[in-house]
């Protein structure tokens, strides 16, 4: 049982390992200022420089997909002949757990949680876009409209919306399709195509991206 339950926890582990590897604006912002670089970071500092080192950036993306493949390939053995089945309706009775004295301190917990990952975070974002210049101490909501009346944040948000729309409806109607073929044919190959489908989560989306660079870079 303990088994059981714990090889979905490893193969989750193994998929945040992979998806925390790749993220890219949360370490550059958070560790910038005192260069505290991850590999993400620096393969955006070798695309900024004059002429752009594409064969270090190319090294770190291999890193990448090194790990990340490896990460893969650990949750693929984890899971690999197990079957899951999510236990609900009337025959699966929840139990209750008394906290009784540690009700507080659980709430303590939750809270202080919630304050330091979510609200914290927002609230310093509404009191930077509402202050005249960094850190001010003066807040007016007039200086924000002014920041988002300039043409080029329009633009920039008319891109960003516009491009999210469309990859969205393309991948939902494509992942359908390739679903129904997964799941309803006996279609020669279409482990590998579910394999296809999967493998970008695998991949960090900047090696990804530096890999499509240098295809089209001439």
């Amino acid at each position: 049982g303990v088994q059981t339950c714990a090889l979905p926890i490893f193969s989750s582990a193994a998929l945040s390992f992979t998806i925390a590897i790749g993220l890219f604006g949360t370490p550059v912002v958070l560790g910038w200022s005192r260069q505290v670089l991850l590999i993400t970071s620096r393969i955006w500092i070798s695309s900024q420089a004059v002429p752009p080192e594409y064969g270090v950036m190319a090294v770190l993306a291999v890193w990448l997909l090194v790990l990340s493949s490896f990460a893969a390939w650990i949750q693929n053995r984890a899971l690999a002949g197990k079957r899951y089945t999510t236990i609900s309706g009337k025959g699966f009775i929840p139990r209750l757990v008394e906290l009784r004295g540690w009700r507080l301190a659980s709430l303590t917990v939750c809270l202080s949680y919630l304050l330091v990952t979510v609200v914290a975070p927002i609230a310093i974002l509404v009191a930077a876009a509402l202050s005249t210049y960094t850190w001010s101490g003066k807040y007016s909501v007039d200086h924000m409209i002014s920041m988002l009346s300039t043409d080029d944040v329009w633009e920039t948000l008319k891109i960003s919306v516009g491009l999210s729309v469309i990859s969205a409806t393309a991948s939902t109607l494509i992942g359908l399709f390739i679903a129904w073929i997964v799941t309803r044919t006996r279609l020669l190959g279409k482990k590998f195509l579910e394999f296809l489908v999967i493998l970008p989560i695998s991949i960090p989306g900047i090696a990804f991206g530096v890999g499509v660079m240098l295809v089209w870079l001439h």
